[in-house]
């Protein structure tokens, strides 16, 4: 375990990093969302319709993270599982 701790870290830490990103995202944008005294909220008025820009936001939020350059070799073996259908390793 330590071996692979040594060998991986960077890998670890950009992981730690990108989970940090999303955090702050979903942080910003519920409050955005949700704040009572948010104009964005006053604007949008739907409850469904902030549900929608909730899931959009988090979603592009996602794809954008695992497609960072830095980020290329797990997005490709992303990318590959999906189109063999989780048959690549």
């Amino acid at each position: 375990m330590i071996k692979a701790l040594t060998r991986h870290w960077p890998k670890y830490l950009m992981e730690g990093i990108e989970l940090g990103d999303f955090m702050i995202a979903a942080c910003i944008v519920a409050t955005l969302l949700d704040y009572p005294a948010s104009s964005v909220r006053q604007a949008i008025t739907a409850p469904f319709s902030q549900y929608v820009l909730i899931g959009l936001a988090m979603g592009l939020t996602a794809i954008g993270i695992m497609y960072l350059p830095y980020r290329a070799t797990p997005a490709i073996r992303i990318r590959a599982r999906a189109k063999t259908g989780g048959a690549a390793r």
